[in-house]
This record gives structure tokens, C-alpha cells and sequence, in this order.
């Protein structure tokens, strides 16, 4: 049946069979179908979404067996062991878990102060209660960073206390993380993990929290005073001196002509330095001048009772020369003009930088190249990396004789286990196996059908003709009364006759015996 509808459907648009059976139609419906294909599987790979996130954990065993259970599809993905369920069922399917008391496990965080209070609970269990939820709080942001996993925080919070001198220790804390394969926190994200507990807790000091991953190294050994030099500190000094130094010598002597080496020296030390310097001459910032003038005589003689008598006026006039006193007294102070420098070095300073270059001596460039040359080239690498005397940086520049690296035999893939051959090598028998079962399966099918219907239409032609042929040949055979059985016949030729006649005038035969019984009526109306 559904052959005979696609044959109709076909036949109605004006397709013939003969087009079908053409080797690029099948080819291009073979296409067509591995497409089909194709685009479902990926289609449904595609749809599949994780039941709950990667930091809610929950039973997987729970899990599997209650959506089996309700006949939920769902898959494992491989790399993290997530449940994996069609994104058109996933709120049925949490709802079905949430029926089941199934739910995802994540830290608790100041959640846990929305609890109805236990009667008679201290304030003991209170503090308890905040300082597990600050614990979950804190966890899950650190969860939030890319590349951690898992995170656990441990909070040592000390109670304040009504002293102003108290011996109490200060607070701390611990930050445990679990990283994803192949990650490594850099210092900036251990800094800020730091600073992120450090501004969540009051009183808590950046320097009393440590972190340690899953492999128990402790990722912030060194505290800011004394900052250690990392790799990430080197490349990011070194890094962009030898990106000029390339460029330059790349242009110079060629591609693999040379080798560069930089290693800068960095003083990770602390420094500030204050500095003041007076310039100029000396301005009188501030004057003050004293002068005492006096005409009293001053005292004379000997001191005695004759000394308090009054004196004459010859006296007087004799001495009044004398009495004559004057004083005066300048103060002046100067003024410099100054200048104060507070200088705040930064923690990781460069203090030397050396680099060395070498010269493959087995190129003719380098080989001819002259002393002056040289002198130039190393001129301008000085000036493409910064070099400054005054701090003593060095740059060293001598043509070497390279040795050639060792060959490398790697093993070569044969054309079959190349990766790209096998991809194609599969969809391509994908393809051939549709094609087989569209030539070996559906072609023949289609032929069978076809010949099926065309016989059968072939057969019904056929009967049809012999059936007229009889019924011809039967009709002019009863056409004439000598072919009539005669009258001395036995009744079993009449009979075999009359049943002939039944076979092939039916009508006939009918409207005979209806005449028969309209009479018999007749007559024993009649009576």
C-alpha cells in the first residue's frame, strides 16, 4: 500500500519510474537521507542540556534511577559526570526530583539565618549560625571565578572586646579550592581571592588568609611585603624586549639566524625615600631692628653715701658730654628656597636588565658582516630594548657557530589512521550503506511492486479475454435450437446443460424462472 500511494504521488507530479531507477536520482536521494541522518543525530546531541550546574552536586545514582523509573531520557557526559537530560523535559524532570526529595547539594549560606529560632538558643549558637553562612556565601563566590570547581572556607573570627589594649589574636582564615584540570591561579587571582575575604570579614587582615589548592600548595606563601618574583612577573618584562629585539633581527640576519636570551633583575624590596634640596640664593624671609638711645648720665664714682648727694651744676655741665648713650640692634633671618621629595618606590622594581645575543657565524649574511656593522646592529638593539647605562644594564651581541639540532624522526601515520581519512571514512560508509540499501532493498522493492502490478494487470486482461471468448463461445452455442441437448437425452446432460446455461446467462435464467413463479401466482389466484 504505502508503494502504490508513493507511486500514485509520483505518477500525479509527472515523475515516471525509468527516472528513478537512474543511478544519480538514487545517488542523490542516498544524499539526502545520510543528511537527514546526520542532521538528527547532532540535532539530538545538541539538545541534551546538564540537569542542575556544575557546583550543585547531587547523587547520581539517585538521580539515574528516578528518571529510568519515569522513562526520562537522559545521558552522562563524560568529562564532568553530569546528568544530561533533553532541555524539553528539564523542568519535568526536576520536578519529578523535587517530588522524590532529590536536590542538588550547594553550600549553605545566610540562608541558615532564616530558621525559626530554637527556644532557649544562645547567642553562642547564633554567632555559629552567621559564621557558617558567611563561610557559604564566601564559597560559592570563589566558586564563581572560572576554573574553580570547589571551594571550602574556614573563618577564625575573634570576638571583639571592650578593652582598648587586648592581647586577643587576630582573625583568620583559610580558602581551600579544587581547580579544573589544567588550570593554575595566577598572583593576581590568589591577590584577589585575598582581598575578596579580607573585605568580607571585619578586622580581618589580608596577611592572616591562606589558600591552598587540592594538591596542598599553599598558593600565597609570600604576603605583600615581601612579594615574590614569579614567572608571570619575568615574561611580562622580558616578553615585550624580545618582541623588538625580533623584529629587528628577523629583518637583519633572518629567521632562525639567532638567539636571544633577556633576564632582567628585580628588586621586589620595599623603598621609599624622602628628599629635600634648597636652590637659589637666600631671600631675608624675616628683619627686626632695635635701637635705645639714652642721655642720662651713667653712674660714677664711688659707690657710697656721697654718690646719692645731688650734683652741682658745674658738675653737671662738666659731665652731661658724657651721659650721651645710644644702642641699636638688627635681626634678620634668611630663607632658602626648598623643595621636599616623598618617593614611594614600587614593590617589584627592575634594577638591571642583561641581554645577550648570538649571531649564527654559518650564514654568508653574518659572515660577511663587518666589525662596523656589528657595532650598528648592536647600537640599535640597545636602543630597541632600553637599555640604560646609568643602571648598568648590558647587552652582549657575538656571532657563534650554531649546531645544527639533531633530526627528529617522527613516526608517520599510515593514510588510513590519519584522523581526517577516518572521519570521511566513516560518513562515507554511511553514505555507501544507504546507497546499498537504496539499490539492494528499496530498488528491487520498487521492481517487484512494479512487475507485481504490471502481471496482474496483464493476467486481468487475459481472463477478461477468455471469460468473453467463452461467454461468446456459449452464446452461439445456445444460439441455434440444434445445438439444444435433444429430447432423448438422459438427465444428467440436460441437467450438466441447464447448469452451462445458469453459468453463463444468468439474466436469462432469472427472468425464466420469475416467469414461472408470476404464473404459478396467477393460477392459484385463479383457483
Amino acid at each position: 500500500m504505502m508503494f502504490d500511494s508513493l507511486k500514485s504521488w509520483l505518477v500525479k507530479r509527472q515523475f515516471s519510474m525509468e527516472l528513478l531507477k537512474k543511478p544519480w536520482v538514487l545517488a542523490l536521494a542516498g544524499a539526502v537521507v545520510t543528511l537527514i541522518i546526520v542532521t538528527t543525530l547532532w540535532h539530538g546531541q545538541a539538545n541534551y542540556v546538564p540537569l542542575y550546574g556544575a557546583h550543585q552536586r547531587v547523587s547520581t545514582d539517585a538521580v539515574t534511577s528516578t528518571l529510568a523509573a519515569e522513562q526520562i531520557d537522559f545521558r552522562i557526559n563524560p568529562e564532568n559526570g553530569q546528568v544530561l537530560v533533553a532541555d524539553k523535559v528539564l523542568p519535568r524532570a526536576r520536578m519529578v526530583l523535587a517530588g522524590k526529595n532529590i536536590q542538588p547539594i550547594v553550600a549553605p549560606g545566610l540562608e541558615l539565618m532564616d530558621k525559626d529560632e530554637v527556644l532557649g538558643a544562645s547567642q553562642y549558637i547564633q554567632n555559629i549560625r552567621y559564621q557558617r553562612g558567611l563561610e557559604g556565601e564566601l564559597a560559592r563566590s570563589i566558586m564563581s571565578l572560572e576554573g574553580v570547581d570547589e571551594a571550602r572556607v574556614h573563618l577564625g573570627i575573634q570576638a571583639e572586646s571592650g578593652f582598648v589594649l587586648s592581647n586577643q589574636p587576630a582573625s583568620t582564615a583559610s580558602v581551600l579550592v579544587t581547580l579544573a584540570a589544567g588550570v593554575r591561579l595566577t598572583s593576581q587571582q590568589v591577590r584577589a581571592i585575598t582581598q575578596l575575604v579580607a573585605g568580607s570579614v571585619p578586622g580581618l587582615n589580608a596577611e592572616n588568609i591562606h589558600i591552598v589548592d587540592q594538591t596542598g600548595a599553599l598558593l600565597n606563601e609570600r604576603s605583600e611585603d615581601s612579594p615574590a618574583v614569579t614567572s608571570d612577573v619575568l615574561q611580562g618584562i622580558s616578553q615585550p624586549i624580545l618582541q623588538n629585539l625580533t623584529q629587528l633581527l628577523d629583518s637583519a640576519v633572518g629567521q632562525k639566524n639567532y638567539r636571544v636570551t633577556v633576564m632582567p633583575d628585580i628588586d621586589v624590596r620595599r623603598m621609599e625615600e624622602t628628599q629635600e634640596s634648597y636652590q637659589g640664593e637666600p631671600k631675608v624671609l624675616e628683619e627686626q631692628l632695635n635701637s635705645d638711645t639714652s642721655v642720662q648720665a651713667l653712674a660714677s664714682g664711688v659707690p657710697g653715701t656721697l654718690s646719692n648727694r645731688p650734683q652741682t651744676s658745674e658738675a653737671t655741665d662738666a659731665e652731661g658730654q658724657k651721659s650721651d648713650h645710644r644702642y641699636s640692634q638688627t635681626q634678620r633671618k634668611y630663607a632658602y628656597d626648598h623643595q621636599i621629595k616623598h618617593i614611594n618606590y614600587p614593590t617589584q622594581q627592575l634594577t638591571r636588565l642583561q641581554i645577550a645575543v648570538a649571531l649564527n657565524s654559518g650564514t654568508d649574511i653574518v659572515a660577511k658582516m663587518s666589525d662596523t656593522q656589528l657595532a650598528q646592529l648592536k647600537s640599535l638593539l640597545e636602543n630597541a630594548a632600553g637599555v640604560e647605562a646609568k643602571r648598568g644594564d648590558m647587552l652582549t651581541l657575538d656571532k657563534l657557530a650554531f649546531i645544527a639540532p639533531p633530526t627528529v624522526t617522527l613516526p608517520t601515520l599510515a593514510w588510513w589512521q590519519q584522523p581526517d581519512i577516518q572521519f570521511w571514512a566513516i560518513w562515507g560508509g554511511v553514505g555507501v550503506l544507504v546507497l546499498l540499501f537504496l539499490f539492494i532493498i528499496v530498488r528491487p522493492a520498487i521492481k517487484a511492486v512494479t512487475a507485481r502490478k504490471t502481471t496482474s494487470s496483464a493476467a486481468d486482461h487475459s481472463l477478461n479475454t477468455e471469460i468473453n471468448a467463452t461467454t461468446q463461445s456459449e452464446k452461439h452455442q445456445f444460439e441455434n435450437e440444434s445445438d439444444l441437448p435433444p429430447r432423448a437425452s438422459g438427465i444428467e446432460d440436460k441437467v450438466s446443460y441447464l447448469q452451462q446455461l445458469a453459468a453463463n446467462e444468468t439474466d436469462r435464467v432469472a427472468e425464466v424462472i420469475k416467469q414461472w413463479i408470476n404464473s404459478n401466482d396467477r393460477t392459484r389466484d385463479n383457483v
